[in-house]
């Protein structure tokens, strides 16, 4: 399975050039230049907030699995996690 691992990102970046590519690049432009930095700007902090508790969540299952993870750690694969 792990040789395979590459196509997970690749699958991932195929569909969203397949969606862009469905709606139209130049109204998924327009939509995220029009966008409300009123909205934009809070949704943005949430979601780093919800990244960082769940990485704390993380933390807390390795630990009772007896493993220890520093936060540092947990956060930035929780984000590389996000990404992919």
């Amino acid at each position: 399975m792990r040789r395979f691992a590459f196509l997970i990102p690749l699958l991932c970046l195929a569909l969203l050039a397949f969606l862009i590519a469905k709606a139209g690049p130049e109204t998924v432009v327009e939509t995220i230049l029009g966008a409300s930095p009123v909205y934009l700007i809070p949704a943005l902090l949430l979601v780093q907030v919800q990244i960082v508790l769940s990485a704390i969540r993380w933390r807390f299952t390795a630990a009772c699995l007896g493993q220890r993870i520093p936060l540092a750690t947990a956060t930035g694969e929780y984000y590389l996690a996000s990404l992919v």
